[in-house]
């Protein structure tokens, strides 16, 4: 075989071969998002979007009233006539330090966002408990399960604070 076709052969090749990776990638599903909660942050007076002040130690004083952050991201959306569609639940739970349920909120908060034009990076969601001025000195601890509801994903994150 002279250089040229040789040369020729060898590009013919490398296009077969990366038009074959392109037409494979197109047919590669694209990994499922997983679900990210940030921890609990409480806070001492009701925060906003990314602003909060953290109650140290997280400890507060019965009859305070419990102020918490925390974030979701990495969850999955749905594109629907050029709009977005973002669907996220939340509920929680008030344990005791022997991990006692002690109050349950099975549907506290709900984000659903169906005529997004863009996909949001993440989603704040701001939690209070109130009345604690019957609970006695000591730990408790706060579980919160996000679910995604279009992916049906859901993660549950947990922290304690105390009363003194």
């Amino acid at each position: 075989m002279n250089k040229i076709r040789k040369d020729i052969w060898i590009k013919t090749l490398v296009c077969l071969v990366l038009v074959g990776l392109v037409i494979a990638s197109g047919c590669v599903e694209k990994a499922p998002k997983e679900l990210t909660i940030t921890e609990i942050i409480f806070c001492s007076e009701e925060p906003s979007e990314r602003d909060y002040e953290i109650q140290p130690d997280a400890t507060y004083r019965a009859g305070d009233t419990i102020w918490m952050y925390v974030e979701a991201s990495e969850f999955d959306s749905r594109k629907l006539n050029g709009e977005y569609e973002v669907h996220i639940s939340l509920s929680m739970d008030l344990l005791d330090a022997d991990g006692n349920v002690l109050k349950h909120w099975p549907s506290l908060h709900e984000f659903h966002g169906d005529k997004l034009k863009r996909i949001p990076d993440y989603i704040w969601f701001t939690e209070y408990i109130y009345g604690t001025d019957v609970f006695e000195s000591g730990k408790y601890t706060v579980s919160m399960t996000f679910t995604d509801r279009i992916s049906m994903q859901g993660k549950t994150v947990r922290g304690d604070f105390y009363i003194e």
